[in-house]
């Protein structure tokens, strides 16, 4: 499963160095309670020009979104998924 350097990522979204980052989609996730420094988080996210967020829930993350996607529970969902 694909993934960033979290510190070095949010760093970039303020910053635009080494590089900007405009956009953040997040799928199953909340980044504003689950990563370290909340208030670094925040100010990240509010650089963003675009965040969108895919959860089964309405979380602190999602209440900053730009969009929010409906997710599938697993009783909405026919089919078995296996993870590596």
């Amino acid at each position: 499963m694909p993934a960033a350097h979290i510190p070095g990522m949010l760093r970039a979204m303020r910053t635009s160095d080494p590089y900007a980052i405009k956009a953040f989609l997040v799928f199953g996730s909340n980044p504003l309670v689950t990563y370290a420094n909340p208030r670094e988080v925040y100010d990240s996210l509010m650089e963003l020009d675009l965040l969108v967020v895919m959860d089964i829930f309405m979380t602190p993350t999602a209440e900053l979104a730009d969009i929010v996607l409906p997710a599938a529970t697993w009783l909405e969902a026919d089919g078995v998924q296996g993870y590596p």
